[in-house]
C-alpha cells in the first residue's frame, strides 16, 4: 500500500476487505496492514481511500473498545476529512456513544461536540447524518443529549 497511485492503494484496501471477510489465515495478512492503513487514513489526500481505510481499521478495532475509542477520538479532533467519512465517522461514534462500556465523559463530550460541529457543515448529506444521530442520540439518553441547541445552529 505505498503506492503513489490512491487508485492501486483503493483497490489493495479493498482486497484487505475482502480478505478480512473470509477470515481465518487471511485475517493475519490484514492485521499486519493496520500501521500502513492508519497512515492512509491520516495523511492519504484522497477520500475515498481515507473511507475504506476507516472502514476496514473499525472492523479490526470493533471488539477492543479503548483501541475502537482512541480510533474515532483522533479522527473526531481531526479536520478536512471528506464527506463520506465524516459519515461514516458519525456513524462509528454514535455507535459508540450507544455501546461502549469504556467511554469516559471526555471522550463522550469531544463526541457530542464533534456532532454537533457537523450540523453547520455546507454538505447536506453530513448534516442529515449529524441531525438523525443527534435525534437518536437524545432518544436513548433523553435530556443528557441537548437536541434543542444544537439544532438552533442550523436555522
Amino acid at each position: 500500500m505505498l503506492d503513489k497511485s490512491d487508485h492501486v492503494v483503493s483497490a489493495a484496501i479493498v482486497s484487505l476487505i475482502e480478505l478480512y471477510k473470509k477470515g481465518g489465515n487471511a485475517l493475519e495478512l490484514v492485521k499486519k496492514s493496520v500501521n500502513e492503513l492508519q497512515d492512509k487514513l491520516q495523511n492519504s489526500q484522497d477520500g475515498f481511500v481515507k473511507y475504506q481505510a476507516l472502514l476496514i481499521l473499525f472492523e479490526l478495532k470493533k471488539n477492543d473498545s479503548m483501541a475502537c475509542l482512541k480510533l474515532l477520538y483522533q479522527l473526531a479532533q481531526q479536520q478536512g476529512s471528506s464527506t463520506i467519512t465524516r459519515c461514516q465517522l458519525i456513524r462509528y461514534i454514535k455507535i459508540s456513544l450507544l455501546t461502549n462500556s469504556a467511554l469516559d465523559q471526555r471522550t463522550a463530550k469531544t463526541f457530542v461536540s464533534y456532532i454537533e460541529s457537523n450540523l453547520t457543515k455546507e454538505e447536506d448529506v453530513v448534516q442529515f447524518e449529524a441531525a438523525k444521530s443527534m435525534c437518536e442520540l437524545h432518544e436513548a439518553f433523553g435530556s443528557v443529549i441537548d437536541v434543542e441547541t444544537a439544532f438552533q445552529i442550523l436555522i
